[in-house]
């Protein structure tokens, strides 16, 4: 994956002490392993009422992911998909208390598997 790194993000050469908007930043992931884990942060911090808010928006999951990999092979860049199976999906509940000392928040978490 790569990413053009500009506006606030430029990057700041050492050689011209300027900003250069034609730098680029990229990752390379070598070894895909067998279990692919995603994390979904559904909180942001609403600057207005000084808390964090939940994002109530429904999410809908495909139960397999197809990834691409792509390995060199006598000097030749070969592509082919790995296919990953849904198996869980674990979900943290949350449940905020006023109290008069401040919020505490209280939860459970359901895991639900194939």
């Amino acid at each position: 994956m790569e990413e053009v790194l500009e506006k606030e993000n430029a990057y700041d050469c050492d050689n011209c002490k300027a900003k250069s908007n034609t730098a680029r930043k990229s990752s390379l992931i070598s070894h895909l392993g067998n279990s692919l884990i995603f994390t979904v942060n559904r909180f942001y911090y609403n600057l207005t009422l000084k808390t964090r808010v939940k994002k109530m928006n429904t999410l809908k999951f495909c139960r397999e992911v197809m990834v691409p990999k792509f390995v060199m092979e006598e000097g030749e860049i070969k592509k082919s998909n790995l296919v990953y199976e849904l198996y869980a999906i674990i979900v943290h509940s949350v449940i905020l208390l006023m109290i008069n000392i401040g919020k505490i928040y209280r939860g459970r978490t359901l895991l639900y598997n194939s």
